[in-house]
């Protein structure tokens, strides 16, 4: 199924509403070529035309193997989109549930060589580490 066709996740909801509350511009489920190939991505800052930084969230609501692996995909896709654009910024932000450990947490992070911004933690503390760090690295390279 086409992604853009799909209603945004909870977790996208929340980026959402933290792009709108700052006025930053953005596409949701956008697509890029890279290589005649075509990647969907789940946003893109400020447009499609225009890509300075990649967002991609996802949840994971199982095992930190499951965390890993989704971690591992997305970071190869980082890199695919940076060969074609290096000057292209990219962020990961996962969701996951309280018993992943910081230690398994700093085990991933360690693992990414993509992504320019690794957010990997809880519901409660990912809306804390967004008004932190990810508003801090937007407003840096979209200047």
């Amino acid at each position: 199924m086409n992604k853009r066709k799909l209603p945004p996740t909870e977790l996208e909801k929340k980026v959402i509403d933290f792009l709108v509350s700052h006025n930053i511009p953005f596409k949701l489920h956008a697509t890029l070529e890279c290589n005649g190939k075509p990647f969907n991505v789940d946003f893109v800052i400020p447009s499609c035309e225009n890509p300075k930084i990649v967002i991609e969230v996802f949840s994971s609501k199982s095992n930190s193997r499951n965390l890993r692996a989704k971690a591992i995909i997305t970071d190869h896709r980082f890199l695919v989109l940076k060969m074609k654009d290096s000057q292209l910024k990219t962020v990961m932000i996962e969701e996951t549930r309280p018993f992943v450990t910081q230690e398994t947490k700093e085990h991933i992070r360690k693992e990414i060589m993509g992504a320019d911004l690794v957010i990997i933690d809880d519901e409660e503390e990912l809306h804390q580490l967004m008004q932190q760090e990810l508003l801090k690295f937007i407003k840096e390279n979209l200047e």
